[in-house]
């Protein structure tokens, strides 16, 4: 499975699950995300993707990548 994911889905998969690409995997990454958009704001989710996701070279976040 490539793609169609939301950020909050690719949030919650880059700080609680591996990335092996399995149903089982995809179907709790989901349930995960839903809670963490209960939690959280867009906003807040965006910030904590921005701050966490890899931009190569061994770059996590937006601070470290600029």
């Amino acid at each position: 499975m490539e793609g169609g994911s939301t950020i909050t889905q690719q949030l919650v998969k880059n700080l609680l699950f591996t990335q092996d690409k399995k149903m089982e995997r995809k179907a709790a990454e989901i349930f995960a995300a839903l809670a963490m958009e209960k939690e959280y704001t867009k906003e807040e989710i965006f910030e904590l993707y921005a701050n966490t996701v890899y931009f190569g070279s061994g770059y996590y976040g937006v601070c470290q990548a600029s």
